[in-house]
This record gives structure tokens, C-alpha cells and sequence, in this order.
């Protein structure tokens, strides 16, 4: 993240990833970023420390109810 708060490339790559595919692992996408996944996670725990995003789960009702 660059020091104006704007989101930069990997952090737009990180949270586009996290969209697609909300289960996919710190070493996948440190895989995909040529980073070590410890700068995944780090990054990840910032962004969301800034309520940048937030990763939620959405309850099928049917299967449970």
C-alpha cells in the first residue's frame, strides 16, 4: 500500500483474489504475487485493520434451518 492510503497493485490483485475465491490459501496467492505468504498475511491483517475489506461468511438457511 502506498503511504496515501491509495490501494496498490498487489493489494487490488490480493483483495480481487479474495472475491473470487474467499477460501484461497496465503501460499496460493503468494504463488500468484511472487511474495512469501507471510507478506500475504501481513498485508491482508492491514488491510483489514483499515476496514479496507472484511471477510464474512453467508449462512445457506436452507441447510441449516
Amino acid at each position: 500500500m502506498t503511504s496515501k492510503g491509495i490501494l496498490d497493485e498487489t493489494s487490488r490483485i490480493i483483495i480481487s483474489e479474495m472475491i473470487k475465491n474467499g477460501r484461497i490459501k496465503y501460499t496460493e496467492l503468494a504463488r500468484k504475487l511472487k511474495v512469501t505468504p507471510a507478506a500475504i498475511k501481513e498485508r491482508v491483517e492491514r488491510l483489514q485493520a483499515k476496514n479496507i475489506f472484511k471477510v464474512s461468511a453467508l449462512l445457506d438457511n436452507k441447510q441449516f434451518f
